[in-house]
């Protein structure tokens, strides 16, 4: 060519370098994008996780409430079981249910009430 070797080989340098940097945008386009997409993701995420912390506040909150009525109900059958003892025997179906007593439980109240003897053949009145 007409063009000395230097001059040719910095044209070839530099269009080389243009080909090499329009990438390089190319690719800083594509990982900015990313980031944009992965910073709207956490923020979605981290929303979502504060939702479902508080949902789980509200749940243990609502079991709490739930398990000191329980108590307050099994307090009241236990105490109307003891105070009269002439409905002790149509109340043991309940105070059986409430506690959870077993069969094996159950037998041997009554078993100890026709005995006569023990703590539940006691007269409170």
């Amino acid at each position: 060519g007409s063009k000395p070797n230097d001059q040719e080989d910095e044209e070839e340098e530099e269009g080389g370098r243009n080909v090499l940097s329009k990438e390089h945008a190319m690719h800083i386009r594509r990982l900015q994008k990313l980031l944009r997409e992965t910073e709207m993701q956490e923020r979605k995420l981290r929303d979502r996780e504060k939702e479902l912390l508080e949902r789980v506040d509200e749940l243990e909150r609502s079991i709490a409430r739930a398990e000191s009525g329980e108590i307050e109900y099994k307090k009241n059958v236990f105490v109307k079981y003891m105070e009269n003892v002439s409905e002790q025997e149509s109340l043991l179906p309940v105070v059986a249910t409430v506690l959870k007593l077993s069969e094996q439980e159950i037998e041997r109240i009554k078993k100890k009430r026709t005995e006569g003897s023990g703590f539940f053949s006691l007269n409170f009145l």
